[in-house]
């Protein structure tokens, strides 16, 4: 027999807020990625230092107490890592199209 079906609120929360988020987010999170040990690791290395960031937001999918989906992001800026993978990614993709563009004379 399946499961009644339960109800599923999605809220934002501002950087003041998510803290008391991080004991509930923890579950999904790991489910999804497994990349931290445990919450207290995952907490400090990840989830408290991102939302110290410049414009962090989260948001969280619950069914009841339960968080069930999240998702935050922030502003990023240059010496973290994830912004500078994508500029750098992104600096590769411009020059070489640029390079193949120019080699056909348009550049």
């Amino acid at each position: 027999m399946s499961e009644p079906y339960q109800p599923v609120e999605v809220r934002r929360y501002d950087p003041r807020d998510s803290g008391e988020l991080a004991d509930r987010i923890w579950p999904c999170y790991q489910a999804v990625f497994g990349d931290f040990d445990d919450l207290e690791t995952w907490r400090h290395n990840l989830f408290a230092r991102h939302a110290a960031r410049v414009g962090y937001r989260l948001v969280a999918a619950m069914a009841g107490r339960t968080v069930v989906g999240f998702a935050w992001g922030y502003i990023g800026q240059r010496g973290q890592y994830w912004t500078d993978l994508v500029c750098d990614v992104l600096a590769h993709v411009f020059m070489t199209n640029c390079l193949l563009t120019s080699a056909k004379g348009a550049c």
